[in-house]
């Protein structure tokens, strides 16, 4: 069964890359008023070019970040490898090149959404627009592997032992070298593709000097990538003994349920009691098995906000539009989140009914104020009241929306995702189009 299981995987893979490309194409007429509204005016196509770039590429290197962090440093393989004579940059290889074909449909879908440069202005921008997409995805993962390995170095280490204690707070020192390590990657990564950004930028204006730029992080990731298997042999056992001491700390601190605390959990103490039950359920097993929808959700909330961040008058509009769509974007995870329960949690918590569907809609809700609230203040900033006001009410609509259609679909259990998709997207679709309009 589990050589089936391999055999069928890469076949897998390609089959829901193929799906997310196709509901990515059907946004596209939606993405381009929003993302690519310079096309209108042919002397700003390459420094809009760059500006969309910028925020994809950004978005490429924070999911993968926060992708390699679970694999390499919290994935569930290491419970069972660590006891074992495994080579640890073997185990380093495995999950590296899992995340890429997991993560492979993400510039097949980009490369769609980039599609109207071709169409309006040129296949040469959109080709460089599609090699800087590409640039950044191929050194985003070794460049996220070595941070996240070099950090296991550095959380035991008496050099960074002093900066750690700057920045902990109240976690352990050792947990402060796993937090701010995505940071590490999203500022280094992030400033090579961003100038790599502006080598299209450059191409597009005629420059040929251009395509060194978007060439250099082609070129550093098998650079970055020849650091891996020596930081993967020396540190990914070492990791183990650094988490067992990180969750050792936690265990003992004064009051044993906040070792169990989890993203906005504090907040069920407002529900009432059976209500608040299936909302501490919901908030946990997703903090703990679907973690990238909830991070992605701030990620996307960045992207929104980025979207409303300029002097132009309609920057709130594409701010809003932008928020509608990371809303129902991550909203996917009500839906999953059924299909995910382990079987032991359904025997001994009931189905619940009423409350339970009040606690997931809760749980939901919460988790996607974080696409909202970077764009509001964006826009309350850039535009005052009025661009703010646009902003959240684009929220107020698609947050409820996008919680029903994933209660809904979260009722079909594994097909939960099929039907969640096309559903979510008519309803982006539309809504964004009104608020951008």
């Amino acid at each position: 069964m589990r050589a089936h299981r391999r055999r069928e995987a890469p076949f897998a893979a390609v089959a829901r890359g193929a799906v997310f490309v196709a509901v990515v194409a059907v946004l596209v007429p939606l993405a381009r008023p929003v993302f690519f509204a310079y096309l209108d005016d042919p002397d700003a196509t390459g420094e809009g070019t760059e500006a969309a770039l910028q925020r994809a590429c950004l978005l490429i290197v924070g999911l993968l970040a926060i992708d390699l962090y679970t694999a390499l440093v919290r994935g569930p393989e290491r419970i069972v490898l660590e006891t074992l004579p495994v080579d640890g940059w073997r185990v380093a290889l495995t999950e590296l090149l899992r995340v890429a074909v997991e993560r492979w449909p993400l510039i097949a879908g980009l490369a769609v959404v980039f599609a109207p440069i071709a169409v309006e202005r040129s296949a040469l921008a959109w080709g460089a627009s599609v090699l800087a997409l590409g640039g950044a995805f191929a050194l985003a993962i070794p460049g996220a592997a070595v941070v996240h390995l070099a950090s296991i170095d550095a959380a035991t280490s008496p050099r960074w032992a002093p900066l750690l204690d700057a920045l902990r707070g109240h976690n352990p020192r050792e947990q402060a070298a796993f937090i701010y390590a995505p940071g590490v990657v999203l500022a280094a990564v992030g400033a090579v593709v961003l100038a790599a950004a502006g080598g299209v930028r450059a191409v597009v204006d005629g420059d040929p000097r251009g395509w060194a730029l978007i060439a250099v992080p082609w070129g550093l990731a098998p650079m970055v990538a020849a650091l891996v298997p020596g930081l993967a042999r020396r540190t990914w056992f070492a990791g183990s003994a650094v988490l067992a001491d990180i969750d050792a700390r936690y265990a003992s601190i004064e009051r044993p349920e906040e070792a169990r605390a989890v993203y906005l959990d504090w907040t069920v103490r407002w529900l009432p009691v059976g209500v608040g039950r299936y909302a501490l359920r919901d908030l946990r097993h997703a903090w703990r098995t679907r973690r990238g929808f909830i991070s992605g959700a701030w990620i996307g909330g960045a992207l929104a906000a980025f979207a409303g961040w300029s002097a132009d008058p309609s920057a709130p509009a594409r701010a809003a539009a932008a928020v509608v769509i990371v809303v129902f974007g991550f909203g996917a995870v009500g839906a999953v989140l059924e299909s995910d329960e382990p079987g032991f949690l359904r025997a001994w918590l009931p189905s619940g009914g009423r409350e339970a569907v009040l606690g997931r809609a809760w749980a939901e809700v919460l988790w996607l104020q974080a696409c909202v609230w970077p764009a509001v203040a964006a826009s309350l900033v850039r535009h005052g009241l009025s661009g703010a006001g646009l902003v959240l009410g684009a929220g107020l609509v698609a947050v409820p929306l996008a919680t029903g259609v994933a209660l809904l679909a979260g009722r079909l259990g594994p097909r939960a995702p099929a039907v969640y998709a096309p559903v979510a997207t008519v309803f982006a679709g539309v809504l964004a189009a009104l608020v951008s309009s």
